[in-house]
């Protein structure tokens, strides 16, 4: 009842299956240590960063602390930055600040208007302006 030919198609089909299989379960083993090995990696590109940070804390805190034993001064500039100065170049430093912004300063004599009063008298002038420019037209019309 078994036709030999057909038997002979299904040694050939099922060859061909294992054989996709096989190129299958490759591909996955392939593409698993691909993965461990980017996982690996990673690790030790975080295990470094992680070094790192600390390293640049820890130069951070003895700069820090020598500055202070010194007697350095933290000292912001004109664009933000932050730098430690001597005593001697913090004292200089903010001498000339002071005198600079003493230099710059002008001298401006109250004047009358300032402010809030020149604002009202503002309005006093617009709402006189409306109410003549009113009486003008109800007299012509």
């Amino acid at each position: 009842m078994t036709d030999p030919g057909d038997e002979a198609d299904l040694k050939e089909l099922e060859a061909r299956m294992r054989a996709e299989l096989e190129q299958e379960h490759a591909r996955r083993i392939e593409e698993f240590q691909r993965r461990r090995e980017d996982a690996h990696e990673r690790g030790a590109d975080h295990r470094e960063q992680k070094r790192t940070e600390k390293l640049t804390l820890m130069k951070a805190e003895v700069r820090r602390r020598f500055y202070e034993e010194k007697g350095y001064q933290r000292y912001t500039d004109s664009r933000g930055q932050e730098t430690w100065l001597p005593p001697e170049e913090y004292a200089w430093r903010m001498r000339v600040r002071r005198s600079r912004s003493a230099h710059h300063r002008e001298y401006r004599p109250p004047g009358f208007l300032t402010g809030r009063k020149r604002t009202v008298l503002l309005y006093v002038i617009l709402v006189a302006s409306a109410v003549l420019v009113g009486l003008l037209v109800a007299l012509r019309g």
